[in-house]
């Protein structure tokens, strides 16, 4: 998958008080990025959901078929840090975000990746 050597590892170990309290403080009880190892609440996406749907996986989000259920409400990413895969996540998610607008449907994405200033995906397309 990549990774960039300066971010300290493929992901951050954020710990289940910091998803619990993104829950209690912003109702954001659902993991973007996940696997059955690592996920926090019963049902996440995952990269392989093919082999994770049994453990509680929705699905990729990058799914179309996730539209509906990323329509509203609010959500955790913690994706690999890998600049292609968070250009492509913050793609995705600037499009769900017009969606949610144009329907005037509220959504949230708390997104925790490494301060990448020199990174197109962290320069990205600005605030939502």
């Amino acid at each position: 998958q990549g990774g960039e050597p300066r971010a300290g590892g493929m992901q951050a170990a954020v710990g289940y008080r910091v998803f619990d309290a993104l829950a209690r403080h912003h109702g954001a009880a659902f993991e973007l990025f996940a696997s059955p190892l690592n996920a926090r609440f019963s049902s996440f996406c995952s990269a392989a959901p093919d082999v994770d749907r049994a453990f509680g996986s929705v699905g990729s989000f990058f799914s179309p078929s996730l539209d509906p259920l990323l329509a509203s409400g609010a959500f955790q990413a913690n994706p690999p840090y890998d600049p292609p895969l968070v250009a492509a996540m913050g793609e995705r998610m600037h499009a769900l975000l017009a969606s949610a607008d144009a329907r005037r449907d509220a959504l949230t994405f708390i997104v925790i990746i490494p301060h990448w200033q020199d990174k197109p995906c962290w320069r990205g397309r600005g605030p939502a």
